[in-house]
């Protein structure tokens, strides 16, 4: 066979490893018993996540990504945009990255437990109502704008515990989204906002 023949099957592997890789799902599974946990998981990799350490990694990507604007700014010669529109500019474009993200999403709500105790009964109606209520809300609008998997199995419950005086809270969320998703998010999210310039201030 000739030497161009094994070069396009080795190339043909290799686009076909890629989109595989790319149209694969990965999986954060959110969990607490006594502690918060996070990690995402890829076939055989698994990494651990901190939501600090998410903090601080999208604080310094939003920073190089202002520095950057302001450079090309610079040297456009336009005046630097007022902080109050580029946050705007930002946080709109990030919000239309998230809800396309959302929509992409397949939530699974393994378990949700969550116990309310309080220090009187009164006290304990009261959260346990509005916690049950908010808890049902946010399973609905994730509903509305992602895929929520409530099968047969899942176990979600909140209960009023008016003997104790201590909540508790046991979860066990599934998150499955495609490589390729997350990647078309991460792009979207990292836009540069255009901040419309007032030539009233030039």
């Amino acid at each position: 066979m000739p030497v161009y023949a094994y070069i396009l099957m080795g190339i043909a592997f290799l686009l076909a490893l890629i989109l595989f890789i790319l149209f694969s799902k990965a999986k954060v599974v959110i969990s607490y018993d006594d502690r918060l946990k996070i990690y995402a998981k890829f076939y055989f990799i698994k990494i651990n996540l901190s939501i600090p350490d998410i903090i601080h990694q999208s604080s310094i990507k939003t920073e190089k990504r202002r520095k950057k604007f302001h450079e090309k700014e610079q040297k456009k010669g336009n005046p630097l945009p007022r902080a109050i529109e580029e946050t705007i500019a930002e946080i709109r474009i990030l919000l239309d990255a998230l809800i396309g993200l959302l929509h992409k999403i397949r939530f699974y709500f393994v378990r949700l437990r969550v116990d309310i105790g309080c220090d009187n009964a009164a006290t304990t109606a009261l959260v346990y109502a509005g916690v049950s209520q908010a808890i049902g809300y946010i399973i609905e609008l994730l509903r509305s704008i992602s895929n929520v998997d409530m099968s047969k199995h899942s176990d979600v419950s909140v209960n009023a515990n008016f003997i104790s005086q201590k909540s508790d809270v046991d979860a066990y969320i599934v998150l499955k989204v495609r490589v390729i998703d997350y990647l078309i998010f991460d792009f979207l999210s990292n836009r540069n906002p255009k901040i419309k310039k007032n030539t009233e201030n030039t």
